[in-house]
């Protein structure tokens, strides 16, 4: 929805072992979103992310462009299950320090 509600094209080859596509998506997004304002119909007063433990700390950054001034952030996640290593992420002070937890 995004993407398409912002005419935003993501130009993704996949050649590089190095290029992963969220990568070159966030890197799109954020790229557009530093000189273009989020349509306020996208958004959010209220966030509940689940499987926290399989999200990266940059992209509770990049969400933070759809949050309303008084959003409410709920993050359920279970260090069980690891699946991609980014367990941890959310009880390092170093990564969460600027995502503005209260």
């Amino acid at each position: 929805m995004l993407l398409i509600e912002h005419q935003l094209e993501v130009n993704f080859n996949g050649d590089s072992e190095d290029e992963d596509y969220d990568i070159t998506l966030m890197k799109t997004a954020n790229d557009y979103f530093r000189s273009h304002a989020v349509k306020p119909h996208l958004k959010v007063d209220y966030s509940l992310i689940d499987e926290g433990q399989d999200f990266k700390a940059d992209w509770i950054r990049f969400l933070k462009n759809f949050f309303t001034d008084r959003v409410e952030l709920f993050i359920v996640y279970d260090k069980a299950q690891n699946l991609y290593g980014h367990a941890v992420w959310i009880e390092d002070i170093e990564q969460i320090k600027d995502i503005g937890f209260r």
